[in-house]
């Protein structure tokens, strides 16, 4: 612990120091590793002239969590299976379509009950109707009445030639990018957390999760259950809990926002009704950036640095180091 306590940035010096984008060089090469590693397991495949062989050959494709694309994982999974993205990047079909009009329509056809892709996997029968649905699809009836206004769509049920994808990687690569390219979005926040604001913190010591002993601090706005948000950082624990931070980055700009200021006014005013009651210092830090806050302008901005201890931002790292320093 310093003796000098850290100062507050005024609402003028935050905002000031906003940036529209943070250089995150790590987090694109995990993303690059992830589908080169996709892309290296397909290559491996032995493809022959069964247009449904070779399908089954992909769908069953999986890959095991590595530290060079640890971030790029499903959260908490050890291995997660990229067949059926592949299927989906090289066709060009959404999973929105997939999951909300074609799925339905085929279990209804069918009798059938699959919830998603992933678990036809498991069932030899649901795999012949879907790789001849996949392959041959464009010709199938009951996939010309649903896509009939889509007849771009209908016309990629057609795949027949995947080894030549072995040939050109590049045009894998582009639709691999694409297909992912979501997830990576998603992967933002988390490596903020992690990687920027997580790596500062002594000992690496803090976890992440909803605070049960904030819960009955909370001012419910609604006569309805309101769950106990989940928060960014707590540290050291939830035991003990001395910092607190919530973490937003975004580069556009949203309605969310305004519901996420809702949520940080709660949760500053928990923590100080719970500091008051149990004579604690629980300190409430926010990490605001991006483009997206840029554009909100000074008065929304200015609702999140009020409604906390300290707030900070990627330009002032320094700052969040001297609060570190003081309180811990």
């Amino acid at each position: 612990m310093t003796d000098n306590k850290p100062q507050r940035l005024s609402l003028g010096e935050f905002y000031q120091s906003l940036s529209p984008a943070i250089p995150m060089p790590d987090l694109a090469s995990q993303f690059d590793n992830f589908i080169k590693s996709i892309i290296e397991d397909f290559s491996k495949l032995e493809f022959d002239d069964n247009p449904e062989n070779n399908f089954k050959k992909v769908i069953d494709l999986t890959i095991k969590r590595r530290p060079e694309y640890d971030l790029m994982m499903n959260e908490g999974a050890k291995e997660e299976n990229i067949g059926w993205a592949i299927i989906l990047a090289v066709t060009g079909i959404s999973n929105e379509k997939i999951k909300n009009y074609i799925l339905p329509a085929i279990n209804e056809k069918y009798g059938l009950s699959v919830a998603d892709l992933e678990s036809i996997n498991e069932d030899p029968e649901l795999i012949k109707v879907f790789s001849r649905i996949f392959t041959s699809g464009h010709k199938d009836k009951l996939l010309m009445e649903i896509l009939a206004d889509e007849p771009i769509i209908l016309r990629r049920f057609v795949i027949n030639n995947l080894s030549s994808l072995k040939k050109d990687t590049s045009k894998l690569r582009l639709m691999l990018e694409d297909k992912y390219s979501g997830r990576f979005s998603q992967k933002v926040g988390t490596f903020v957390e992690r990687e920027i604001i997580g790596k500062l913190v002594p000992d690496g010591k803090y976890e992440v999760g909803s605070l049960e002993l904030l819960e009955s601090y909370y001012q419910r706005t609604t006569t309805g259950a309101e769950r106990n948000p989940k928060i960014d950082l707590i540290i050291p624990n939830k035991k003990d809990p001395k910092i607190l931070i919530e973490s937003s980055y975004t580069k556009t700009t949203a309605s969310g926002q305004t519901k996420k200021g809702d949520a940080n006014d709660a949760l500053f005013s928990a923590i100080k009704r719970y500091n008051a009651a149990n004579k604690k210092d629980v300190l409430f830090i926010n990490f605001i950036d991006g483009a997206g806050w840029m554009a909100r302008g000074k008065n929304d901005v200015g609702r999140f640095v009020n409604s906390c201890d300290y707030a900070v931002n990627y330009k002032n790292l320094e700052l969040l180091k001297e609060i570190f320093n003081y309180y811990l």
